[in-house]
Formats: structure tokens, sequence, C-alpha cells
């Protein structure tokens, strides 16, 4: 078995580990506060119909 090198701050995986962490928030309740310096786009689609 070959170890994984550990992330380093440049990798994606470290910047979504730091966005996660920055973001979610957990405990009796869970919240996901987005950051304004780091704005969410959301893009949904509209429903379809079934005929």
């Amino acid at each position: 078995m070959t170890p994984r090198s550990s992330p380093t701050p440049s990798t994606p995986r470290c910047s979504l580990a730091r966005l996660l962490r920055d973001t979610i928030h957990t405990g009796a309740s869970c919240r996901y506060d987005p950051d304004p310096a780091r704005p969410v786009t959301w893009l949904l689609d509209s429903p379809t119909t079934e005929e």
C-alpha cells in the first residue's frame, strides 16, 4: 500500500477542505454560510413534465 502524500495548500483538496471548514457549521442544527468573498452561483434546472 502506497502512503498518500499530505495535501499542500495549493491543491484543490485543500481548497475544498478550507471552503467546507469555513462555510459549514454543525451542532444542534447545521447551516451553510457562504463566504461573501467567494460568491456561489446556483444553477437550477426547470422541472420537466412527463406526458
